[in-house]
């Protein structure tokens, strides 16, 4: 048994502007992190499916994940509130971490 380090690099294209502090170098730190201290070769790496809307629509509504599918800029940013934007990539990488939790269950599952 090992632990699971899910990730994907669909992840580091979402960012949210200059300064915010979910951005992509956050998950590049954890992982340079992970290779310095000589560690990252006891995790097994899973790479995240993407999670369907099916997937989604069995925690959220419909007309949540129309929601915000709908406000996914095709380039620069657009705000779902006063502290989180969506760029062009976000989408995907909201559809991955999801897919990594559901992965993480899975794992542990089997």
């Amino acid at each position: 048994m090992s632990t699971a380090y899910i990730t994907h690099l669909d992840c580091l294209r979402h960012e949210m502007g200059q300064h915010h502090p979910e951005c992509p170098e956050r998950l590049q730190a954890i992982e340079d992190q992970l290779i310095l201290s000589r560690i990252d070769y006891f995790f097994t790496r899973i790479s995240p499916p993407l999670a369907t809307e099916d997937q989604l629509a069995l925690i959220h509504t419909q007309e949540h994940i129309q929601c915000i599918k709908a406000l996914s800029p095709k380039e620069g940013y657009s705000s779902i509130d006063g502290d989180t934007n969506m760029n062009p990539h976000t989408w995907k990488a909201a559809l991955r971490s999801a897919g990594g939790a559901i992965a993480a269950v899975d794992a542990v599952m089997q």
